[in-house]
């Protein structure tokens, strides 16, 4: 029998601690796209975090000074959200378990959307794509990164490296 966390009672710690991680992991999941939205929206031009070049907004792999402001900011909330429900004891390890793991996850999320991406152009239009296939269902001519590799694999591998650094940073903050 599967039981939801909302219907578990508040007062057992595991509970509280599933609560509250729900919560952080929600808050992680709007950052992350409020971030995407502050990357497309930077006046200031995109450059790869590969090879350093100037890329259009919105292409994967693409950073901005603006982008990784909202990614510090978006951790900062999620830090100051995870202590005041309590998911670590103090204000320091929740703090910098958020920025390591946010600054770690933006990062990784960047390098791997410029690294293993599935990349092409349509056939049909000649825009560059990452779908397998676009206008009006015409199948994309891949040019680069793994044809089975798309965005959500890649917030996938940003979330899990991300998590990781977290953890990393709880486990010495905490001397284990």
């Amino acid at each position: 029998t599967t039981v939801s966390v909302g219907m578990m009672a508040p007062s057992r710690p595991r509970a509280k601690l599933s609560s509250a991680t729900s919560v952080v992991l929600w808050l992680d999941s709007v950052f992350r796209r409020t971030r995407s939205q502050y990357v497309a929206l930077s006046m200031i031009g995109a450059r790869s975090i590969r090879p350093r070049s100037p890329v259009p907004p919105g292409t994967s792999g693409g950073v901005t000074p603006l982008g990784f402001a909202g990614a510090f900011f978006a951790s900062l909330v999620i830090g100051v959200m995870a202590s005041l429900l309590g998911v670590l004891p103090g204000i320091l390890p929740p703090l910098a378990a958020a920025l390591a793991g946010g600054f770690v996850g933006s990062v990784a999320d960047s390098f791997y959307g410029a690294t293993i991406q599935r990349k092409g152009f349509c056939v049909v239009c000649g825009k560059p794509v990452e779908n397998l296939t676009h206008c009006g269902g015409e199948p994309t001519r891949r040019t680069g990164g793994f044809p089975f590799v798309e965005n959500n694999i890649v917030n996938l591998l940003g979330s899990v490296t991300g998590a990781l650094a977290s953890l990393i940073s709880i486990l010495l903050l905490m001397g284990h």
